[in-house]
């Protein structure tokens, strides 16, 4: 053993090696909190919870199928007794349906199969739930307390300081999962479930468990208020399973597969007939079809990995940017401008391939209940599709810029190493540089994929129609008049001001234009329109409405009129008042080169 040029040592003694990130036994974080979190007298009563939650859902969900299953066999065979001391009774239609259709007599199988929906429940709330918010809280509090500086002393490489945190603010929650096991373990062996029909959906489980802690551990890297941290990562969970999903209703299908139902509802083997045919039903999902993607089709198992999987990547990516150095930001800025163009990849190429099909629309839900040939979608679904995905390319440049763009105090240190080196300014890819160049990259790019999907929507075969590629110049005004002004007051002001014209520019005017409709009562609400166009985000649905004009006959004319006319009017104001802080910017940036040159 001896010392280099540095005087540092060549090797390190094999007992003061740091573990390797893959060493979770070894590792002094995780350590920490299986001591911790583990403690008897806690560990216990949580442990006793689930286990008594869990045998009454082993225990209880069989017999009361069995008895519903027998209640519906009996009542079906009282029916048929009465009808044949009745004949006449055979021709109401009523009865003629219910007696085409007997029940289905259930194997002892399926009765136990029922029992794993409510173990899968309440293992998703256990490490979905839960997990994530201890994640999110416990990372919160590690700051506050000054353990996280203290492990950034440690000679721990930072991807296994974040597996220590990853897997041991949970570890108390995953104690709590392995006691579900063998109650699920014995549904699946009882029931007769292969490993064909669990095996995916157990895997596309674990994933989503690493997405959703990980989700956590941004949150509480990022938040300072523990309270908040916990309350958003379980908020964005619940989003998840509730709104998010919703998404696919509006073009958008893609956001599903964040989640693990697509996958179980494609392995659905393992659970009940007559609750599969319900989730069916109500989410339109069809077995064996595969998900489209540009020309190839893919297994719901394989994309929701591809889509689970590149988040996950990117999570890991900023919570090791975090740990390896504390002023960084969450992605570097061509990270972060490839995951804007992946997200859209994701995005179009599911969608495109289901424009033609009735599977894109929100009243393709309706076709289950009329006659199939009477149903076809309305312009005004499309308008509201494309407007919705506007909106969500504004919001995913509005994130990205603050992931991306630095404070005054990161500008002023990077410019001054930078003078220092000779050169006139930050690396264009360093973190401190100026991120204005890559926020109109998002803008032109979201533009062009905004107007792809328009363009391929209104041309689809249910309206045979191109508002044409001027649709990119009306979405990149739109996005550029909402996104560039956001960065600029960022770049030059801080968070404050930004977060005060978003709630004021954007929130409040549709706020107010949802109460002038409101009061509108059965009149059109044009008023309500123009109130809606001081917000960017409104602009985003004018815009949409205003190319729809070359697709085909206008629809409600006064309604139509009204939003080109605030379109027209409220852009340019909103362009003109976008010059002010791009002007500040400007001025921002010489002054920062004359202070840092005069300074040196």
């Amino acid at each position: 053993m001896g010392m280099n040029e540095r005087g540092e040592l060549r090797e390190v003694p094999e007992g003061l090696r740091p573990p390797a990130w893959w060493m979770l036994w070894a590792n002094p974080v995780f350590l920490r909190y299986v001591r911790a979190r583990l403690r008897a007298s806690a560990l216990g009563v949580s442990v006793l919870i689930t286990v008594i939650v869990s045998a009454f859902s082993f225990l209880f969900m069989p017999l009361v199928f069995e008895r519903v299953e027998e209640g519906k066999i009996r009542s079906f065979r009282e029916l048929q007794q009465y009808v044949a001391r009745n004949p006449r009774q055979l021709t109401e239609p009523v009865i003629q349906a219910v007696l085409q259709n007997p029940p289905r007599v259930q194997t002892p199988e399926m009765y136990q199969r029922m029992a794993l929906l409510p173990l899968l429940v309440i293992q998703g709330v256990i490490l979905f739930v839960l997990g994530t918010g201890q994640v999110a809280g416990g990372m919160t509090a590690e700051a506050d307390e000054g353990m996280v500086d203290y492990q950034r002393l440690t000679p721990m490489r930072p991807v296994a300081k974040a597996m220590g945190y990853l897997f041991g603010l949970p570890v108390r929650e995953y104690v709590m999962f392995a006691v579900t096991l063998p109650f699920s373990g014995m549904a699946i062996w009882r029931g007769g479930v292969g490993f064909a029909d669990w095996g995916p959906v157990a895997l596309v489980f674990a994933t989503s468990v690493l997405l959703y802690h990980l989700t956590g551990l941004v949150a509480g890297t990022v938040l300072k208020n523990r309270r908040w941290s916990f309350l958003l990562a379980m908020g964005l969970v619940f989003l998840l399973y509730s709104l998010v999903p919703q998404g696919a209703r509006f073009g958008l299908p893609f956001l599903r597969y964040v989640t693990l139902w697509p996958v179980a509802m494609e392995h659905a083997g393992m659970f009940p007939r007559d609750q599969v045919e319900a989730w069916r039903l109500a989410s339109g999902h069809t077995p064996g079809a595969g998900v489209p993607f540009f020309g190839v089709s893919f297994s719901p198992l394989v994309f929701t990995l591809v889509v689970q999987g590149s988040l996950i990547l990117t999570l890991f990516v900023m919570v090791w940017r975090k740990w390896r150095r504390a002023e960084a930001h969450l992605l570097s800025k061509p990270w972060a401008a490839v995951l804007f163009l992946w997200l859209h990849t994701l995005v179009i190429g599911n969608a495109l391939p289901l424009v033609a099909t009735d599977n894109l629309f929100p009243s393709s839900g309706f076709k289950r209940y009329i006659v199939r040939q009477m149903w076809r979608p309305r312009m005004d679904e499309a308008v509201v599709m494309c407007g919705f995905y506007g909106v969500l390319t504004m919001l995913m440049v509005v994130l990205i810029a603050i992931m991306i763009t630095p404070t005054q105090d990161t500008q002023e240190r990077g410019h001054r190493r930078a003078v220092k080196a000779g050169r006139r300014g930050a690396p264009v890819l360093a973190d401190e540089s100026s991120a204005f160049l890559w926020v109109v990259f998002m803008v032109v790019t979201g533009a062009v994929a905004w107007a792809w999907f328009t363009r391929a929507l209104m041309g689809s075969p249910w309206f045979r129609s191109d508002p044409g590629w001027t649709a990119v110049l009306w979405f990149g005004v739109v996005l550029g008049v909402a996104a560039l002004p956001f960065h600029a007051l960022l770049e030059t002001r801080g968070a404050r001001w930004p977060f005060l014209v978003t709630v004021f520019g954007g929130v409040v005017p549709v706020l107010a234009a949802l109460v002038v409709a409101a009061a509108a009562r059965r009149e059109t609400p044009v008023k309500a329109v123009w109130v809606a166009g001081a917000s960017p985000v409104a602009l985003a649905a004018l815009a949409v409405e205003h190319v729809s004009a070359e697709a085909g006959p206008v629809r409600a004319q006064r309604l139509h009129e009204a939003a080109g006319s605030s379109l027209r009017t409220w852009l340019p104001v909103q362009a003109a008042l976008a010059v002010l802080p791009l002007v500040g910017l400007r001025r921002h940036w010489r002054r920062r080169r004359a202070g840092v040159i005069g300074a040196e």
